[in-house]
């Protein structure tokens, strides 16, 4: 017959090694509940995008320094959120803020386009409202100008936009047999982005950087080189 000593003990053995798994437990819980809100604040900031950095565009010149080919980009407001009724504030304080920010009709298909073509002056009175408003951004756009003489556009050639990367290639002409020179190599960036999709701007960082596109000079001034080019035309033409 077992003892009433040895009954007692096995019951509180069992006790005492419970109890210390459960202070075990809590010791490694508690730190975690008590500072659970910033845990949850950097889980919400672990969602990782990266994106690319698009590269310069040279330019083009003729031998005495003639612009013949260049870009230029142009900053756009618009407006991407998708209740405008609800958003009429900050329609509103953007109409107030910038001269001549009109929202099109309300038939229009969204995204509108506020306004095109902010000044800096512009782009620094608005900077620090729609970083606080998502549903209004600026967007860049870059666009390729060429030198207006009709006949040398022709030599020129034109440039297609990649609407992934926002590079601008050569389609033919100038554009194209100088395109690896003027293209140049686009960069890289890595930021996280919070619970709404929107980004932690202190978590921006640079992976790969840019490399600009080179420019490219012509031999001789545009119109002495844009007759040498239609006189070899002509000359293939006759053969």
């Amino acid at each position: 017959m077992d003892s009433p000593r040895l009954t007692w003990r096995a019951p509180a053995l069992y006790g005492a090694l419970l109890l210390g798994l459960l202070l075990a437990a809590l010791a490694l819980l508690w730190p975690a509940w008590i500072h659970r809100a910033a845990l949850l604040a950097q889980a919400e900031a672990l969602s990782e995008t990266t994106g690319v950095i698009p590269a310069p565009r040279g330019a083009i010149y003729d031998a005495v320094g003639v612009r013949l080919a260049w870009s230029e980009k142009y900053f756009d407001l618009f407006y991407l959120g998708s209740d405008p009724e609800a958003d009429q504030v900050v329609l509103t304080e953007l109409s107030r803020r910038i001269p001549g920010v009109t929202p099109p009709g309300r038939l229009d298909p969204l995204p509108w386009r506020l306004r095109s073509e902010l000044t800096p002056e512009e782009f620094d009175a608005i900077q620090s409202y729609i970083a606080r408003h998502p549903e209004a951004r600026v967007l860049t756009r870059t666009v390729r100008h060429h030198h207006p003489d009709p006949a040398l556009a022709r030599y020129l050639g034109e440039v297609a936009l990649d609407g992934d990367t926002g590079m601008v290639s050569g389609v033919d002409g100038i554009e194209a047999e100088f395109d690896a020179v003027l293209s140049g190599v686009p960069g890289e960036y890595a930021v996280n982005l919070d619970r709404h999709g929107q980004w932690v701007v202190s978590s921006w960082r640079l992976l790969t950087p840019v490399i600009p596109g080179r420019d490219v000079r012509l031999e001789s001034g545009w119109a002495e080189w844009l007759r040498l080019q239609e006189g070899y035309d002509d000359a293939e033409s006759a053969k």
